[in-house]
């Protein structure tokens, strides 16, 4: 006769298999908020402020590893100056996860910037907040740090000050 598995251990496995898969595995909307943070950098990389404005919330908090903090109209007012401009940027590391309605993306970046055309390289790790709308996500919160042993970009008095 069949010997019967305790009610457990036969608990624990159905447990087990009700588990999502997730063994390094991103879902639908996971690659989209990473895409979403690819475009974001691509744009920037590329100054393709067309491509980048679709993609800031109005509403857009972004905190520079400088420590200035700007709205959406302030950024881009930067941006098309000339006072900010990405020269490149590498996102690596990168994790995005679902909150809510809400998609954030964690990821270690190499970024080269020009600030009133000074050159600076950073290594940061940043924080970007993503907000669902109309089927597409957009950039509602940014934030980045100095990755601690790298060099600061040396901004002059009147670029992004704190």
């Amino acid at each position: 006769m069949p010997r019967l598995l305790p009610l457990p251990t036969l608990v624990l496995i159905g447990a087990v298999l009700a588990l999502p898969a997730r063994a390094g595995a991103a879902t639908d909307a996971e690659r989209s908020l990473l895409a979403a943070d690819d475009a974001r950098w691509s744009a920037l990389a590329h100054a393709d402020l067309a491509a980048l404005e679709p993609l800031l919330d109005p509403a857009l908090s972004y905190v520079h590893a400088t420590g200035a903090a700007q709205g959406k109209a302030e950024f881009l007012a930067a941006l098309r100056s000339g006072l900010l401009h990405y020269v490149a940027a590498q996102p690596a590391e990168r994790q995005a996860r679902l909150v809510g309605t809400a998609g954030l993306v964690t990821g270690l970046a190499t970024v080269t910037v020009e600030l009133s055309g000074r050159p600076a390289t950073v290594q940061i790790r940043y924080t970007a907040t993503f907000a669902r709308e109309g089927g597409a996500w957009r950039l509602a919160a940014y934030q980045s740090t100095l990755v601690p042993g790298g060099a600061a970009p040396a901004a002059p008095a009147t670029a992004l000050k704190p």
